[in-house]
């Protein structure tokens, strides 16, 4: 619980406004919306099963290893890696 609640609060003073974050947080409904937020922005990819998948950076590193990214320059696979990568980062 501790965990979650100091991932919450990481994430609400680097992507929102103090005030904002603090009036979101005032309530359990607040903490739970910002919470939905976090997880909105981790970045995803559809697996074969087409189960979706929370990527972290190494994930996609990973998969910059494979041929399709190097040698094939499959492009679907590469616009996986870079959407990843912007979700993750921007």
């Amino acid at each position: 619980m501790n965990e979650a609640l100091h991932a919450i609060n990481t994430f609400g003073e680097q992507f929102l406004p103090h005030d904002a974050f603090e009036e979101l947080c005032s309530t359990p409904q607040g903490i739970q919306s910002v919470y939905k937020m976090m997880q909105s922005m981790k970045p995803e990819v559809k697996t074969d099963k087409n189960e979706t998948k929370n990527l972290t950076d190494s994930d996609l590193r990973s998969m910059m290893r494979d041929p399709k990214y190097w040698r094939d320059n499959d492009v679907e696979y590469i616009r996986k890696i870079e959407n990843g990568f912007k979700k993750l980062y921007s």
